[in-house]
């Protein structure tokens, strides 16, 4: 792990921690550090309840993990750490509900079994750019280059099957190290879009987005089921 003397970025942990925080390395001051291969951030975790105010800091909130029941996690899915954070994680200690899904879509929310995937939690806080994140210096890693191929700023105008058909071409892409950034851009750029849209036009823009990333991935995820 690298040391850094202070947090860039914030986590909030909704409802029962002790599980969460187990698996966060973190130091007295409840400061986690994620070291990829491409960056390396200092987070600050929070631990909160449903009904209190948001964390009383100025750091930016990236990420939301929540452990409790789905109608607790509906009373802060329009908060500030909520609605400012690119990764949200739900833990679900029962099978996923057809209303859990519908929920996850609609607010570009990972469902995460905990027990089946504690993984999965650190790996989740890895895939977000986070805020004041330090990146490498590895001439290795082209993500850095200045002579990296480059690809358009995603448009926040763009329409959902556009949004869709760029996802694709980024999955089906051959460079995975440069298309992942670029993916994680797409996907903010998707939650901007929606900011615009009606709640059933957002629905059918995440669907279709997740629709995407599983075919591409062999996913055969029903959610109707």
């Amino acid at each position: 792990m690298v040391a850094l003397t202070s947090a860039n970025a914030c986590c909030v942990v909704y409802g029962d921690s002790s599980e969460i925080i187990s698996l966060l390395e973190h130091d007295p001051n409840n400061i986690f550090i994620i070291d990829t291969k491409y960056y390396t951030v200092s987070v600050k975790i929070f631990l909160s309840d449903f009904v209190s105010s948001s964390p009383d800091t100025n750091l930016p909130f990236n990420a939301v993990i929540i452990n409790g029941t789905l109608d607790e996690a509906k009373l802060i899915d329009q908060s500030e750490p909520f609605v400012d954070s690119d990764v949200r994680i739900f833990v679900s200690k029962t099978e996923p509900t057809k209303e859990m899904f519908d929920w996850s879509i609609q607010h570009m929310v990972e469902i995460i079994d905990l027990a089946a995937e504690p993984e999965r939690i650190l790996e989740a806080m890895g895939s977000s750019i986070w805020p004041g994140a330090t990146m490498k210096s590895d001439q290795s890693n082209h993500l850095l280059r200045n002579d990296a191929p480059q690809r358009e700023p995603a448009n926040d105008n763009l329409g959902i099957g556009e949004l869709e058909d760029d996802l694709v071409d980024l999955l089906e892409a051959g460079d995975d190290r440069l298309e992942m950034a670029q993916m994680f851009n797409l996907i903010s750029s998707v939650r901007n879009t929606g900011t615009n849209m009606s709640d059933e036009d957002r629905r059918q823009n995440a669907e279709r987005v997740m629709s995407a990333i599983s075919k591409m991935l062999g996913d055969d995820l029903d959610l109707d089921s």
